[in-house]
């Protein structure tokens, strides 16, 4: 290995295996806590505490390591105040002992702490001002758990550290995340409509491999964004093409494509139209809740068109409650919330990859809890699909 890439590995290394006692966010609190006392030079008697949502939520109910099981913010700045060493970082409090405890229980009771949320964009942001008399002191860590950007006292900067700017988060476009939740939302409402009702004329092994074709659409539909397939790619598409002919038309000819399949191949459009609006968007936007509001159209769509097109009735909903909350919190909630947030880091191609082994799984549990049943050729149609869907996804020598 070069040396100039080693020495980057272990800088890294150093960077980021540092000790510490215990979950991490209460000690970084800790940590400056004991930075803003050590500036002040006394004990306070107020103490502000300004931190991230992140924070807030990570730390008001968990156990301050060394503390004796206490919880919260208001403990975990005044141990570091009160019992801390500034000089051991993220070891701040690991020589707390008993006779300290009860000094901390009896400060608690003494002391003001004021607790507020940061106004930075940055998911950790710890800012302390303590005060004394006249006094006051001021320490923040900003970014990482380690990384002191400020320290001051009655207004003299001791440290003064610039921060990168990609340690703060640009605002949030509420306006691209709208329209985000909004498109994402129309097209899985498209898609998963089209599944549903396709999948009443057709079998789930069926359905599942012909929606699979967004594996090879996806690549395809690149091509009126610029992006030109290979020719292992329209080779895929070839192959796909012959294994959904044995698995849909082979044996009685065109006729054999039932209304079922026809349906399931515009769901695979409409999912591959999904896939690529959240590749458009999840890097911009907020993940969960751009999934929040794709949730909230798709659910105002669906119910629209439920009330045009169908006759609801509560005997009905309480026949089929059991599929219809399995397809709403895992298949959809969880389901569509990680694919959203896996899509922000994975090319769209990679991420419909994963997202064919719905494919397999249709086959496999509708052989086993519906009892379905395939011929050798329609079975021979799925492997030359998924070969198709693998095939298009394998690294080229240049990869």
């Amino acid at each position: 290995m070069e040396k100039n890439i080693y020495d980057a590995y272990v800088d890294i290394l150093k960077e980021e295996l540092l000790p510490a006692m215990g979950c991490t966010e209460p000690i970084a609190v800790a940590y400056a806590g004991a930075l803003a006392k050590r500036a002040l030079g006394a004990l306070p008697e107020r103490v502000d505490l300004c931190v991230s949502g992140n924070i807030i939520k990570n730390v008001k109910s968990v156990i301050v390591p060394h503390t004796g099981g206490r919880k919260g913010l208001k403990v975990a700045v005044a141990v570091g105040i009160c019992c801390g060493d500034a000089a051991q970082e993220l070891e701040v409090i690991s020589g707390v002992t008993e006779p300290q405890l009860k000094e901390l229980d009896e400060y608690l009771e003494q002391v003001e702490v004021k607790i507020s949320e940061s106004a930075a964009n940055c998911p950790f942001d710890i800012q302390v001002t303590v005060y004394h008399g006249a006094s006051s002191a001021y320490a923040r860590i900003i970014g990482h758990h380690t990384n002191v950007v400020s320290i001051k006292k009655d207004g003299t900067v001791l440290l003064e550290v610039p921060f990168q700017d990609d340690l703060v988060q640009a605002p949030e476009n509420r306006k691209l995340l709208l329209l985000g939740g909004i498109c994402c939302g129309s097209m899985l409402f498209i898609g998963s409509a089209l599944q549903q009702i396709g999948i009443q004329y057709t079998t789930a092994g069926k359905a599942g491999f012909i929606t699979a074709m967004y594996m090879v659409l996806v690549p395809i539909c690149g091509l009126f964004f610029g992006r030109k397939p290979g020719g292992k790619t329209w080779g895929a598409v070839v192959v796909a093409l012959m294994g959904m002919y044995l698995l849909c038309l082979y044996g009685s000819g065109i006729q054999n494509l039932s209304k079922g399949d026809l349906l399931e191949m515009l769901c695979a459009l409409g999912f591959t139209a999904h896939i690529l609006v959240i590749d458009h968007f999840s890097p911009k936007v907020d993940g969960v809740k751009m999934s929040c509001i794709q949730f909230f159209v798709c659910g105002i769509l669906a119910g629209i068109f439920m009330l045009m097109l169908e006759t609801p009735s509560w005997e009905n909903i309480c026949n089929a409650a059991m599929p219809i909350l399995y397809a709403g919190i895992l298949s959809s909630g969880v389901g569509y919330t990680l694919q959203i947030v896996a899509q922000k880091d994975t090319q769209p191609t990679v991420a419909s990859l994963l997202m064919s082994l719905e494919s397999v799984f249709s086959l496999v549990f509708g052989w086993i809890i519906l009892k379905e049943a395939m011929s050798g050729v329609e079975l021979l149609g799925c492997l030359m699909m998924f070969a198709a869907i693998i095939w298009v996804q394998l690294p080229g020598k240049h990869t």
